[in-house]
């Protein structure tokens, strides 16, 4: 599985002698999308599964987090009911229909028309 580790945040601009100024962040705040004006939020990510090599030399990943597409967990949850709702339902619905048809052609009741008698 891929995991990465939030090492920092921190907001960055390039002031007008061209020197960038960082305000590091306590935490990652996906709900305030705007932030002060001039600046940029940055996060560093960390894998080893990926960043322990002679490329990377175990420096983390710097970007923003539209560009690694970084969601809340809210929203992954949300999303994942989303596509797990219709699944559950075709299903639901697939089980019903059959239980029905074999309690009209044998008789019987739910328990028999899934386990058998």
């Amino acid at each position: 599985a891929q995991t990465y580790v939030l090492k920092s945040v921190y907001l960055q601009k390039s002031n007008e002698s061209g020197e960038v100024e960082r305000i590091p962040l306590p935490q990652l705040d996906l709900t305030e999308t705007t932030p002060p004006s001039g600046y940029e939020l940055y996060v560093s990510l960390y894998s080893s599964m990926y960043h322990d090599n002679e490329i990377h030399m175990g420096r983390p990943v710097i970007a923003t987090p539209e560009e690694v597409g970084l969601v809340s967990m809210k929203d992954e949850v949300f999303d994942s009911v989303l596509v797990a709702v219709p699944i559950l339902s075709f299903w639901l619905g697939t089980i019903f229909v059959f239980v029905s048809k074999y309690n009209e052609r044998y008789g019987g009741n739910f328990y028999d028309a899934l386990f058998g008698k």
